[in-house]
Parts: C-alpha cells; structure tokens; sequence
C-alpha cells in the first residue's frame, strides 16, 4: 500500500483537476437540455471561475515559480509545468466556451427575441438613444489616456475593461501614437434598448464608446481601437508575526493588491502586432498569458441576460425554500428549541429560522449575549443589522470576523468596523489560523437560570447564498452543546 502512495500517478494536480471541474460546469451551458437562460447563467459561472482561477491559483504559481521553487506536487508537476499544462486545459475551455456563446446561444437567444446588438445593427429610434445616453450619462465620465513619455502608464484595476487605441502620428517624421480609454465601471455593462413589446434588445457599453471615439480624440485618425482586460494576482499573504494591528496590515495589502503583477491580458482577435507589443512593453507577461477572444470580452454579463423578467419558460422552474412546519406553528424561536433540536437542509429549507434566531436575540430584554462567527455575509446582511442593533442596546455582542476570506477582505473591514461603532467587540481572525467554523451563540436569562441556544452550520451566514448552496445546520438548546460552544468562544476571545 505504502507504495501506491509514494507513486505520483496515484495523484491528480489540484490545479487541474480544478480545470476539469469547471470543464464540467461549462457542460452544463452545452447541453442543450439545460433551459437556454440557464446556459447563459452556467457560461457566466464559467467566466467569473476563471478569473478567481487566475488571481489566485496560477498568481500563486508564478510566485513560486519565481521564487525558485522546483518542488513537485504529490501528482509529480513542478510548478512550471503545472502552469503549462494549465494554460493548455484553459485554452481548451476558453475556446469550448466562446463556441457556445456563438454558435448556441446567441442564435438561439435571438430566436427567442432576444438580441445583442452591434452599433451598426441599431434602428434609428435605437440609434438616436444611445447617442442621447453617451452625452448625458457615458461621454462625462470617460477619460482618454495618451501612453507615452510624458504620461505614464495608469494603474489599470484589476479585471476592468480597457480600449485601446492607436492613432496616426501627427507628421511624416514621427511614429503612431498610442492611446487607452477605460471602460467606466460604475456604468452598468449592459445598456437595454427600445424595442417592440416581446423583444428584448441590448448593447454592450464598450461597443458604445467605441463608436464614439472620435469625440475623445478630435481631430485626429483613429487606425485602430481594441478592447483588453487584464487580471492581476489578487492573493493576499500576511506576515502577521507580532503584527499589532491586523486590521491595519489587511488595508495596507488590499491597497497592494491593486498594483500587483497581472497573470492574464485578454485581448480581441484581430488586435495588431503594433499595438499588442505596445501593450505588451507595459504591462509585461509571457506569450502563454495572453488570451485573445473572438468575439466580446468577459462574458460575466450574461448572467444579466439571465435574469430578464417575464422568460420563465427559458429558466428552470423555481424552488422556492420551505419554511419547517415548526417555525410555521411558534412565532418565539425559544420554546421550540427547548421542546427539540431542529436540522435545517438548505437551499430546500429556509434560511429565515437563522436570521430569526438572531433578530430574536437583539430584541429581546432577557438576551445578555451573542457570540458568532463571520467569515462571509451578504451586502446588506440582517444578520449584521441584528447584531449591530444588540450591541447598540447593550447586549454582549462578540464577533469572530475572518479578515481573510477572499475577495470579501474589503466588506469584512466595512462590517467589522460598523460593529465596532455600534459597541461589538470585534477580534479579526486568529493569527497562523484561518476561522471557517459557523457558529453562534445566544446567552438567555430565564426562570430556570441561564440558558444558551446554539446554532451550528456548514454554510456562511448569508442570507443569499443560502438559497443556493447546499448546507446542513443545527439549532439547538442542548446543555452539552452551549458549554462546547461556550468554550469555544472563551478559547479565540483569550489565549
């Protein structure tokens, strides 16, 4: 046995077998028995995976690769050749997954009027919209950016689409001048447009500033204009020995992060060498880290598409969460707990028993504490709304919030320090240890003494994933399992 382990054919690379997977989700666009909606929500799924792939999976690579690390995974890869098996399977499902988007679901959604337009395919009523929308609403914000020795190169954010452009030069003895214009991001993508009642027409933003470039750059010859988006590595690494604010430390990577090395540059087919080598002096990557597209960039906006109202026919049919027949009979959330425990199977149960539990606990007189662990929660979370509105009456309130969950860092220091200014206490992770444990506590005085409730899940405390992950939790008022919890509380709070 001893051997089959030691043997790296018995493995299989993580960095692979996470391309598989999301082989496997893209499958489910391709196949033409998922609802046509729902195939455009998997190929946006696919798209927002690979970029998370990328900031963190292949950054992490290249770290190691420049770092010298020749070690081999147990699967027997370096990381070198890890990152180039890697780009050969994205590379693969990249274009398995543009095929489908326009071969499949772009002719199948325009069957069922549903149309994403170009500029030159808009009607005169369409067309005289979009110019009324530029002026008042794009052309404000758009800022044209020269690229040459007097103006250097901008920070471009991570993720954000960018046109690039190359002009003619302003005499004979000069060279072509270069340019860029980023794509605003507080505009939303996806512009909808008038169209008859039953159809259901669109352009994308980067296709509106593209035709109005000329605005931007008057009097001048525009040869050239492409649209590109880079990726950066987005992992944060903290230091946290003897770090005595880690709150602080996290804000100062999180501003790192935004000028960190990019790891991928997608650009358009049809992208000519001048301009793409140009790019490529600034924002250097190898060869095997550019991504050219054959048609638009960043397909994460059909999830847009996906939600159109009035298509439930292209939508698989909805499944609403139950609500457990017990919650339905007790409006206080204390008796029923006392009588039993009570296992809840999400997204097929609801979520609302949990938000109960804590909005309960704020409000009621006799709650003297509430301790919980946060590690990702929703954009307006009634479960932070419950504790901030606990600690503000003077309950006990103790969070546990995990600073370093992914891609949440910035919304977990915005919560972390609303609890704090309602009077939380507020610790920040442990150091050495990521907490990913669910857990919360209420401490309840009552005629036998003091009681705890408790609340144990496999699923983050948020109110929206939790209608679509699959997760089982438990509610109890078992004394064996207050006193663990107690413990567990009392064991992060001190030392």
């Amino acid at each position: 046995m001893k051997g089959d382990f030691d043997n790296p054919e018995s493995y299989i690379n993580r960095e692979l077998s996470w391309c598989a997977f999301n082989s496997r989700v893209l499958e489910e666009a391709i196949d033409p028995a998922t609802p046509l909606l729902e195939r455009f929500r998997f190929v946006s799924i696919v798209s927002s995976n690979f970029d998370e792939f990328f900031m963190v999976r292949v950054a992490a690579l290249k770290r190691r690769i420049s770092e010298g690390d020749l070690s081999a995974c147990p699967a027997g890869f370096t990381a070198h050749e890890t990152l180039a098996a890697v780009s050969k399977a994205v590379r693969s499902t990249v274009s398995q997954l543009y095929e489908t988007i326009e071969q499949q679901l772009i002719p199948q959604a325009v069957a069922h009027q549903i149309i994403l337009h170009s500029y030159d395919s808009l009607n005169p009523k369409q067309t005289a919209f979009v110019e009324k929308r530029f002026e008042r609403e794009i052309f404000p914000v758009l800022t044209p950016m020269a690229l040459d020795p007097t103006h250097p190169f901008p920070n471009l954010l991570n993720l954000s689409l960018n046109v690039g452009v190359r002009l003619a030069p302003p005499s004979e003895e000069e060279n072509e001048r270069y340019a860029l214009v980023p794509i605003p991001s507080g505009i939303p993508r996806l512009f909808r447009l008038p169209s008859p009642p039953g159809e259901h027409s669109f352009i994308l933003l980067e296709e509106i500033v593209r035709r109005y470039l000329s605005r931007l750059f008057t009097g001048q010859e525009i040869r050239e204009h492409t649209v590109f988006r880079i990726t950066r590595d987005a992992e944060v690494e903290l230091d946290d020995e003897g770090v005595p604010d880690l709150l602080e430390m996290m804000e100062g990577e999180l501003l790192k992060r935004r000028t960190n090395p990019p790891v991928r540059i997608e650009v358009e087919k049809g992208i000519s060498t001048g301009l793409l080598n140009f790019l490529l002096e600034l924002m250097p990557v190898d060869k095997n880290e550019i991504y050219t597209h054959t048609s638009f960039i960043d397909p994460r906006f059909l999830s847009t598409i996906a939600d159109i109202t009035g298509l439930d026919h292209l939508r698989y049919k909805p499944l609403p969460p139950q609500m457990p027949a017990e919650f339905e009979q007790q409006e206080q959330i204390w008796p029923l707990l006392r009588e039993k425990d009570i296992v809840l199977h999400h997204p097929y149960e609801s979520f609302d028993p949990v938000v109960q539990l804590v909005t309960q606990a704020a409000d009621d007189p006799e709650v003297l504490a509430i301790k919980q662990t946060l590690y990702r929660t929703s954009g307006d979370s009634p479960i932070i709304r419950g504790l901030a509105r606990a600690a503000s009456k003077g309950k006990q309130v103790t969070v546990l919030l995990e600073l370093m969950a992914r891609f949440d860092e910035e919304r977990n220091i915005e919560w972390a320090k609303h609890l704090e200014k309602a009077g939380a206490h507020v610790i920040y992770g442990l150091v050495g240890l990521k907490t990913h444990a669910k857990i919360l506590l209420v401490v309840r005085r009552e005629k036998e003494g003091i009681r705890r409730y408790v609340h144990l899940g496999t699923g983050n405390y948020n109110d929206r994933t939790a209608r679509l992950y699959t997760d089982i939790a438990l509610m109890t008022a078992d004394q064996g399992f207050g006193m663990d919890a107690s413990g567990f509380f009392n064991t992060i709070t001190g030392y």
